[in-house]
């Protein structure tokens, strides 16, 4: 008679261990998941960094050297649309990367970082378009306040998206990845 309650609590402590196991699993997941989408975030940032501080140049040569140069702005524009294209190319490699990162449905923050990154990058990258396409959208900027909010709402997306056991220091990347990309591009 005793086979009966241990042969029980045998199935009792496996289904624990068992549920233990796919919690921990999860939260792994989470993590692996998440850890590639900030990754990737810094592999899109980089190159929006250089254009950035290659513009906030540009602008610094051509207000101290206006009267050495014979169509301002027709200089300007052409060097922008330069940076707009070297910058293109990484850009859509890394857009391309993120978009393949796997999320599973239940993690829906994550899933939720993962798309608000997206939109950023796909502003930043119709707004680098039309700098090559029309130069002359370098000071309209069309899609300047698309840039803004996707970058405001990654700033309140990705903190949520943090696991609540964070294996991989997800938590001081995003805060970095976060502050480097505060300065507003110029344009």
């Amino acid at each position: 008679m005793m086979a009966g309650p241990r042969k029980h609590l045998t199935r009792v402590v496996a289904i624990l261990v068992g549920a233990v196991i796919l919690v921990a699993a999860d939260q792994l997941v989470q993590n692996l998941s998440l850890s590639r989408i900030v990754q990737i975030s810094d592999d899109i940032q980089d190159p929006l960094i250089r254009y950035r501080d290659r513009r906030v140049e540009l602008e610094t040569y051509v207000t101290e050297n206006l009267s050495d140069i014979s169509d301002p702005e027709s200089f300007y524009t052409t060097q922008v649309a330069r940076m707009a294209n070297d910058t293109v190319p990484p850009l859509e490699y890394s857009y391309d990367a993120l978009s393949r990162v796997i999320v599973l449905p239940w993690h829906t923050r994550i899933d939720l970082a993962k798309t608000a990154m997206l939109s950023h990058t796909a502003a930043w990258g119709e707004q680098l378009a039309g700098f090559i396409d029309d130069p002359e959208t370098v000071f309209t900027a069309p899609n300047r306040s698309a840039i803004y909010a996707s970058w405001r709402l990654l700033g309140v997306i990705f903190p949520e998206a943090i696991p609540r056991v964070d294996l991989f220091s997800i938590e001081e990347r995003i805060e970095a990845f976060i502050m480097e990309g505060q300065a507003p591009p110029p344009g």
